[in-house]
């Protein structure tokens, strides 16, 4: 079923895609008929013909010129007019062609690749005067405009879902994490109120225009000119932000700085918007919002249900919700919801789960992020086996995983690396906990080097998988573009590094304290080291391990931490039990009021993108944007696919931007581009005659291997994504 609607967005893509051809070349063609030159051909994409159509001959299978050849010993573009009338032929040939890549209309005398290809005949492209030539070339462009501003106009008029613009929190260390509000003493904010950014805030104004979705917020960032003589940082950007429960909007400046992953500007207010306090009601996900409810303990909940306040504060998102608890002592938490369906409100206690160290580990090639204490970490846990995956009948809910291939305990980064390992057998022996016995089974692997499930950390077992002896170093703060790439991070040892743990072993005590999960280990690991935390010093612990041998021995190892380590310690929080991944993102729904309302929002929305287009290519000569961040047809294809889950007119909007980006592409001053034949127009109007055709064949080769080199890197861009 997947597959279906997979291949069913991806054919809706396609469509859309030969749709905004065709209208390209239909102002070409219209264009030229108006301005009396002759047209041979009108071709939606590129190759060999697979389907066409001629005036007097009717549909053929590849090309009309093969019966012709035939039937009168030559094609009808060797032919004149009288013959072709002489005969009831037409003199366009409407083709359907094997790649569905561009698309062209060939005119007497002119042909894109082929300069020299000039005619003296009256109805030529060269005959034609300057004036209608200008028209003819840039219909094309004109015509996708038009259609971008038909297609947001239907989009507008029914209305159209968009990720609101509510920050989900700052990024720590960004600089929307450290940016101060100018007026916050107007505002009526205490001179202790947290800097930055809070789950909830809403920006309305991005330098003055209003943010009518989260993408302009990030566009703002990524977007902004590059600071003079500091590529690592942005020009400022004034953002006017409303946070609840101020009553005065707050105005902020903000500097973007260069991320060190992705090499963009940012502002530091995440991937994403504010998740709302809605759990989704969507049907597909259903049966899943049900399992994780009933797993939480949250069985009085249903898809639909609202969360209002949390300790009497109100929240209008999840991150508030999240940001409330991670402040709080660990205490019990009273939420109250709203149900669907009218049913009364009801009120839960929830407890607040303790938040555990995130460890960046190097694991082939490549970063992640290990959760524990101090190189100490939970077991895997197996929280859903992927639907229609390799190992859905394999893996069940809750298994904890024992062993896998030849590694005993196995942390994240062993789980990845053995499984990669494995593409070859396609099989690997597993050991997990089930139902409190040690199960085995034989897992499969992908092709890609993948179980296909989802993992969690078993927290509520106080066993360890196999310890982290090092963390990777990561870099913060702003990029340096100078840098050199791919450079991996150094490695520092963990505080276990060097204790000879053994994985799978269970922590019985901590300082002598009995510990029964990880929340108890922590809180003992607290209380153990308060003493040193309110002197500044380092502390060591000595923690009881029962290791994981028939005959139940024990050791204690000691545990030493710097001063700093236990500053760590104790600034670590405290995190939501409510799962935020069956919440719905915070949307807002961008809809006119009245149809000239969508004509005019319609026009606004062209306008914004032809200068994005315009800006991004700026950014691109500045050194602001990679060209790696360049997407080609494949990932345009792999983005229209995702964006049709989002609904039809979400479809609608997308495929008026690819209009808008293909209209500015298609203008550009480069040769063999309608941008570039303008150009020859003009050369042609200020001096009398057109450039050589020495010069436009240069130009020509020039400009193909530009196109070229463009369309491989961008495809090679692509498809790095998909397999990454």
């Amino acid at each position: 079923m997947d597959f279906l609607t997979t291949s069913g967005n991806f054919l809706l893509i396609l469509f859309g895609f030969g749709f905004l051809i065709f209208v390209h070349e239909l102002g070409h063609f219209l264009a030229a008929r108006w301005a009396g030159i002759r047209v041979d051909c009108f071709a939606i994409g590129m190759g060999p013909p697979v389907l066409s159509y001629r005036s007097g001959m009717g549909f053929r299978i590849g090309s009309t010129d093969r019966e012709l050849i035939e039937r009168l010993k030559k094609p009808a573009a060797a032919m004149s007019e009288y013959e072709l009338s002489a005969h009831g032929i037409g003199e366009t040939e409407y083709t359907l062609r094997l790649l569905p890549l561009g698309g062209y209309v060939r005119m007497l005398g002119q042909e894109d690749g082929n300069p020299g290809a000039v005619s003296d005949s009256p109805r030529s492209y060269q005959s034609c005067a300057i004036g209608k030539r200008m028209v003819v070339v840039s219909a094309g462009v004109v015509m996708n405009l038009i259609t971008a501003v038909v297609l947001f106009w239907i989009a507008f008029t029914v209305g159209v879902r968009f990720p609101a613009p509510v920050v989900g929190g700052a990024i720590p260390g960004s600089p929307a994490a450290l940016a101060v509000a100018a007026n916050a003493a107007a505002a009526g904010l205490s001179p202790d109120a947290p800097a930055g950014f809070l789950p909830g805030d809403r920006i309305l104004l991005v330098d003055g225009e209003p943010a009518d979705t989260f993408a302009d917020i990030v566009i703002a960032g990524a977007m902004s000119r590059p600071a003079a003589g500091n590529r690592s940082l942005g020009t400022p950007v004034r953002l006017t932000v409303q946070r609840p429960g101020v009553a005065t909007p707050l105005e902020f400046t903000v500097q973007p700085a260069l991320d060190a992953n992705d090499g963009l500007l940012k502002l530091g207010v995440g991937s994403g918007p504010a998740l709302s306090s809605t759990i989704t009601a969507v049907d597909e996900s259903r049966n899943d919002v049900l399992r994780v409810l009933k797993a939480s303990g949250l069985e009085s909940l249903a898809p639909g249900a609202v969360l209002r306040s949390v300790n009497g504060t109100d929240v209008s998102t999840l991150d508030q919700f999240e940001w409330l608890v991670s402040k709080g002592d660990g205490s019990t938490i009273a939420t109250t919801w709203d149900l669907p369906g009218g049913a009364a409100p009801i009120s839960i206690d929830l407890t607040p789960q303790a938040t555990l160290q995130t460890m960046p580990v190097l694991s082939g090639g490549d970063t992640v992020a290990i959760a524990g204490l101090f190189g100490l970490t939970p077991l895997i846990r197996i929280d859903e086996p992927v639907a229609n995956g390799v190992n859905a009948d394999r893996f069940q809910t809750g298994d904890v995983l024992l062993r896998i291939g030849d590694v005993d305990a196995p942390n994240f980064a062993d789980l990845r690396r053995v499984a990669k390992d494995a593409t070859t057998a396609r099989e690997i022996p597993v050991v997990v906990l089930r139902d409190g016995k040690e199960t085995p089974i034989t897992a499969k692997v992908s092709a890609q080097g993948k179980l296909d499930v989802h993992v969690a950390w078993a927290t509520a077992l106080p066993r360890i998988a196999q310890p982290v002896r090092a963390t990777a170093v990561l870099k913060s703060g702003p990029a340096d573009p100078d840098a050199p790439k791919n450079v991996p991070p150094d490695e520092i040892a963990t505080p276990v590094a060097n204790l000879g743990l053994f994985a799978g072993s269970t922590i019985t005590d901590v300082a002598g304290t009995p510990v029964s999960d990880w929340s108890s280990i922590r809180a003992a690991l607290r209380t153990a080291t308060a003493a040193a935390r309110a002197k500044n010093e380092g502390a060591t612990v000595d923690i009881g391990f029962a290791l994981p041998l028939i005959e139940a021995s024990k050791e204690t190892k000691s545990l030493v931490l710097s001063a700093d380590q236990v500053n760590t310690l104790h600034a670590l929080g405290w995190r939501s039990p409510v799962p935020p991944t069956i919440f719905d993102p915070s949307f807002v729904t961008l809809k006119s009021t009245g149809p000239l309302h969508a004509v005019t929002m319609g026009f606004h929305e062209t306008k914004k993108l032809v200068l994005q287009v315009y800006l991004t290519l700026d950014r691109l000569v500045r050194g602001s944007i990679g060209v790696d961040k360049l997407n080609g047809p494949v990932g345009i294809f792999h983005i229209g696919v995702q964006v049709a889950d989002q609904g039809f007119m979400f479809l609608v909007f997308f495929v008026a931007m690819l209009s808008v980006n293909l209209a500015v592409m298609n203008f550009l001053p480069l040769p063999i581009v309608d941008g570039g034949l303008f150009l020859f127009l003009i050369y042609e109007k200020l001096v009398g005659r057109p450039p050589s055709i020495g010069f436009q064949n240069a130009a020509t080769a020039v400009g193909l291997v530009l196109i070229g080199s463009i369309f491989l890197i961008t495809f090679y861009n692509d498809v790095a994504r998909l397999l990454t």
